[in-house]
């Protein structure tokens, strides 16, 4: 019997195989793209003195790559990714981002 929950994850990965090819264009205003935000965020890790970095839900893994440049500031830190959507993760390949990105599929 397919669950509400069941539909819901369907059709939600559905969405994003059908437009990973197009996921950073469509996002390129969120904040992973912005110096600020990544400033403050790396002020954040420096506090929190983190080692690591979890990206759930990384998509193109956009993210990851602006995060991994920064490390050379955080040197002990470990980015790592994971994205359910295959298709998200074959452009994060394409695009160059997958260097820390792990690919959960399910």
């Amino acid at each position: 019997m397919t669950t509400p929950t069941d539909r819901g994850v369907e059709l939600q990965r559905q969405y994003y195989t059908e437009t990973a090819a197009r996921y950073e264009e469509m996002h390129e205003r969120e904040a992973s793209g912005d110096a600020t935000h990544m400033a403050f965020v790396l002020a954040m890790l420096r506090r929190l003195q983190a080692q690591t970095v979890l990206d759930v839900g990384t998509a193109s893994g956009r993210a990851l790559r602006t995060l991994s440049t920064l490390t050379n500031r955080i040197p002990e830190l470990f980015v790592c990714g994971i994205e359910p959507v295959g298709a998200l993760v074959d452009h994060a390949v394409i695009r160059g981002n997958t260097e820390s990105a792990v690919p959960i599929i399910g």
